[in-house]
């Protein structure tokens, strides 16, 4: 059996050893809260699985709920290319400091066969009416492309949610609810790309709460990012870079197409000629140059119920039988214990911070302290440089606003006749400014300061990806010694779906 797949925020669904008459569906759930937050990267990637899965499937094994459904309102934020905004328009947007959305436009989106709406009252309809219909053996694949965040003053530990149409939310441990109406033998695997995604990676649990038991469901999942971090990507243009969100080389990785790029193919590292999902999901780890630290839900199991073999050693010595390996002590024994996959992301990312000494571990931590310094400092930096933006700017705006004062009030009929008739006049007021040419090279400080944290931010997620990877070998090395038997086959079974392909012969 043929089983197509896909990226933003993904839920996938997918059995080595199926009954015969066992089938593939696919839920996505795509877009943003509003049309403000719905850009055009996301209702791409929403038709790039689209392609996919109608490759290998037929359109009625695929629901599709995206951004306000099949309204024709204009719902999709985009930047034209060539967009030229009057002089005056984008002087003054600049000296009042609100250029957001001065180049966006929007239209309806071009998605076809929507169900509905990305709403939670639709969604949960979906699963009282058809997830809970699926049958044991069956294989979900639920992909969501759009935006997440954290949920405050929570009772549950690392609670995060996905933003709905309309503005609504729903929650890690709601949706656990949700797939609780669905069999727990029917196998669900998510790959989410939304911000703070790693939250949902706690549906394995009971009420999607990591203090509670194991769910018996069959669930699993691949994350762009931890629980307490933003994710990079939803552009309103369209990205250059091929790797510029997880997603693109997650799925590119799992084309049915002939002609793969060449370093794309090296993404099978055990080379038995199939790219699995976790394969996918360390290739995408190793080649983002983004801010995102990639999970999967076999880490956060091994967070859970093994040891790195450094925090909290006495206790787990304690019911060690045997020694513990650790990053710190045994990183040449414990590279040798990992898998392919992982090993090639851990030695890219040694190669490309430059951490080929011997002491990897505690040079590790080093950098990680340093960047973490750097960032702050950044941020710091960058705050200054936005408070002396807006004292530069501020006596450009008195002045504009004492020859117009009507510009004062952006709803002001008359301002906008003003600046129709008088634009010229307007754009050369604020130019022969005597604080024009402090106010561009604020602004540019401003800029530049903003690069260089986007970049701090990139260097410490590489440098977190790579401490991620070594705690989870020594987890997963560590685990058979600290865990009862039951603990270490559930991971086995876990990472078994880990391991199956989007494209799967059964």
């Amino acid at each position: 059996m043929k089983f197509g797949f896909l990226y933003c925020c993904i839920a996938v669904v997918l059995s080595g050893c199926s009954p015969l008459n066992a089938s593939d569906y696919a839920l996505v759930i795509g877009g943003g809260s509003n049309p403000q937050m719905n850009q055009l990267t996301i209702e791409k990637s929403v038709l790039h699985f689209q392609e996919i899965w109608l490759e290998q499937h037929t359109s009625d094994t695929l629901d599709i709920y995206f951004s306000d459904g099949d309204n024709p309102a204009r719902d999709v934020q985009l930047l034209p290319e060539n967009s030229v905004i009057p002089p005056a328009y984008e002087l003054l947007a600049r000296i009042f400091q609100e250029t957001e959305g001065l180049h966006e436009t929007y239209r309806n989106h071009g998605i076809a066969s929507v169900r509905g709406a990305a709403t939670k009252k639709n969604l949960l309809n979906w699963f009282k009416q058809k997830g809970a219909k699926l049958k044991a053996g069956d294989r979900l694949l639920i992909f969501v492309a759009g935006h997440g965040d954290q949920v405050e003053d929570s009772s549950i530990p690392y609670e995060t949610k996905l933003l709905l149409w309309n503005d609504e939310s729903w929650t890690s441990s709601e949706f656990a609810e949700a797939l609780d109406q669905i069999d727990p033998q029917v196998k669900v695997t998510l790959v989410m790309t939304q911000c703070f995604a790693g939250g949902f990676a706690n549906v394995m649990f009971e009420g999607g709460d990591p203090r509670q038991d194991m769910t018996s469901a069959h669930r699993s999942g691949f994350f762009v990012t931890t629980h307490d971090r933003p994710a990079a990507g939803c552009s309103a243009e369209i990205l250059d870079s091929p790797y510029a969100e997880y997603q693109l080389p997650f799925l590119d990785t799992q084309s049915v197409l002939p002609d793969r790029p060449e370093d794309e193919s090296q993404a099978d590292q055990n080379h038995d000629g199939y790219i699995s999902l976790q394969e996918a999901h360390l290739f995408a780890g190793k080649v983002l140059p983004t801010i995102d630290v990639p999970v999967c839900t076999s880490e956060i199991y091994l967070q859970r119920f093994s040891t790195d073999g450094l925090e909290n050693i006495d206790h787990w010595r304690n019911l060690a039988k045997g020694p513990l390996l650790n990053p710190r002590d045994h990183f040449s024994e414990l590279l040798n214990t990992a898998d392919p996959s992982r090993r090639a992301v851990i030695q890219s990312l040694r190669n490309e911070l430059n951490l080929m000494q011997q002491d990897v571990w505690e040079s590790l931590l080093t950098r990680l302290s340093e960047a973490e310094a750097n960032v702050e400092a950044a941020e710091s930096e960058l705050d200054d440089a936005d408070i002396d933006l807006e004292d530069t700017s501020e006596p450009l705006r008195a002045t504009v606003l004492t020859r117009w004062p009507e510009l004062n009030g952006i709803w002001n009929p008359s301002a906008h006749r003003i600046i129709a008739n008088e634009g010229d006049a307007i754009a050369a007021a604020i130019k022969n400014h005597a604080e024009w040419e402090e106010f561009v090279a604020s602004e540019q400080i401003v800029n530049e300061l903003a690069n260089r944290l986007d970049k701090l931010d990139a260097e410490h997620a590489r440098l977190a990806r790579l401490k991620w990877q070594l705690q989870s070998i020594a987890r997963a090395h560590n685990l058979p010694l600290v865990a009862p038997t039951k603990v270490v086959h559930r991971y086995r079974e876990m990472t078994a779906q880990e391991q199956q392909t989007l494209s799967s012969e059964d």
